[in-house]
């Protein structure tokens, strides 16, 4: 089984919308003293449902299922918060916008794709179609009898929408 999780990041979730305005606000930040460390601290408070940790060991060692994510959030801030609870190691792959810390220490988010995909489900989104991702998986030649995607947001929509039967 594969399971396709999008990582929530509650602390500092960026939306759609913000993501277009992140340099800004990166370089406002960081011209306000706010550094990696930061951002870490802040990142590795930001709460997860006490199961999670559980539900996701389980899903990976028992189960046996290829863990993704799938998130319009960002490498720094996924890597960050799996890393502060040990929980990296469980997926085999992140679909996410890049993101890292230039060499004056502003955070730097890009675009997961090149330019907006154009997609009217995902249309809030212009950085990402998890739909895109999600047929993307889907084509590959060791596709498992069954996925699993779960998520919160509009753009989830999409990808659940381009699941098979």
């Amino acid at each position: 089984c594969v399971c396709v999780c999008v990582f929530l990041c509650l602390c500092h979730r960026l939306s759609a919308i913000a993501l277009c305005h992140a340099q800004t606000r990166m370089r406002r930040q960081h011209v306000h003293g706010l550094r990696q460390a930061d951002f870490a601290q802040a990142l590795q408070q930001a709460p997860l449902h006490p199961a999670m940790p559980s539900c996701l060991r389980h899903l990976k060692r028992e189960l046996g299922c290829d863990l993704k994510i799938v998130s319009d959030a960002n490498q720094f801030f996924i890597d960050t918060i799996l890393g502060h609870h040990g929980l990296g190691p469980l997926f085999s792959q992140i679909f996410t916008n890049p993101a890292a810390f230039n060499l004056q220490g502003q955070l730097e988010i890009h675009w997961f794709c090149e330019s907006p995909h154009g997609c009217e489900r995902c249309a809030r989104t212009p950085n990402m179609c998890k739909g895109t991702v999600v047929r993307q998986l889907l084509s590959q030649p060791a596709v498992p009898r069954k996925v699993v995607y779960v998520g919160d947001g509009r753009n989830d929509f999409c990808a659940a929408a381009n699941l098979r039967k």
